[in-house]
Order: structure tokens, then sequence, then C-alpha cells
């Protein structure tokens, strides 16, 4: 309990009561698996105070002061979901529409350091990409299960394509009929 607020803590972490555990606890946080921590929730879109308090078991207050001194806790907590999964859509589309990017080949010529070449890379499309891209924008058009059509549907293009090869087989000209497109 913490304020009177029952408080989740990572389950292999126990910190002492008392001075000590306090500082363990700053400790931990302030380290690199801390920060580990205080990222990934970050990008599940937790916000400070609930981690502060409900993870991390500190007031506020007192994790405000960490912040305040440590430019790693800080840069952790600037994690958002937003600029996550913007990141990692940027980085798909990338992908998914191929890319160049430039290597460069330097040699020591008279104890200086040249450059001798520029290579330009190429990579291609990755179909994985695209699909991945296709089917989480535009699920309705690109997903792999599509929607099943209600009876009545099946019915009417049975009953169109019937009566397109009756008239086929009695020497006429088939009528194209169109497909309604589904109301979204």
């Amino acid at each position: 309990m913490h304020n009177g607020k029952e408080v989740l803590l990572v389950a292999y972490m126990d910190f002492p009561d008392g001075l000590k555990g306090q500082k363990q606890r700053k400790a931990f946080f302030l380290s690199n698996d801390g920060f580990i921590l205080i990222r990934g929730w970050r990008r599940q879109g937790i916000p400070l105070t609930k981690i502060a308090e409900e993870y991390v078991g500190v007031s506020r207050s007192t994790f405000w002061g960490w912040y305040r001194e440590s430019e790693d806790l800080r840069k952790a907590c600037a994690v958002a979901l937003d600029t996550t999964n913007m990141s990692v859509e940027e980085a798909l589309l990338k992908r998914a529409l191929g890319y160049d990017y430039y290597d460069e080949q330097y040699e020591l010529v008279e104890g200086e350091l040249r450059l001798v070449r520029q290579y330009k890379h190429h990579v291609p499309p990755d179909t994985k990409a695209i699909l991945s891209w296709l089917f989480n924008r535009l699920p309705n058009r690109w997903r792999a299960v599509q929607e099943p059509l209600e009876a009545t549907q099946y019915i009417e293009t049975v009953k169109n394509i019937l009566v397109a090869m009756k008239e086929v087989a009695e020497g006429g000209e088939a009528q194209t009929v169109e497909a309604k497109p589904d109301a979204e």
C-alpha cells in the first residue's frame, strides 16, 4: 500500500521497507533496467503519475525529484505511444515502398582520410511489409478472410449467372451485371 492505494510492483522486484528500500528502489529505477521498464510503460501509453505511484511505488513528488536530477530518466519518460507508433509506421512504409541508401569507402592517403567511392544501394519493396500495411490500413478490401455474403446476395448472383448463361445458349448476348459495392 502506498498513500492508501494498492501498489502494483513488478513481480521480480521486492524492495525492503525503510530508507534502505527507498535507496534500492531509486538505484534500480535510475539504472538501465529501470529505464527499459519505464520506456516500455510509456510506449503502452501509461501516464507518468500512474507509473510513479502504481508501478515504481513512489509518490509523484518523489518521482518528479528523480526526474529533475536524471537526464536519462527524462529521456525514458519522453517516450510516448504516439511517437513509437509513428516511428514503426514510418519504418514499415519505408520497407513497403523500398528505398535507397549510400555507403562510402574511405582510404588513408598521405596521412589523410579521403573519400574514395560512394555506393548507392537499393532495397526493393518488401511484399510482406506491403501486405501488412494493406491488411491493417484497408482491412475491408485486403483482409485475408472476407465477410461472407448473405444468402439473398448469393441467390441473386446465381440467378444473374443463370440468366446470362441461358441468353448465351440461345444465341443472344449476355448482359453484364455489375456487382454492387458493399455498403460500409
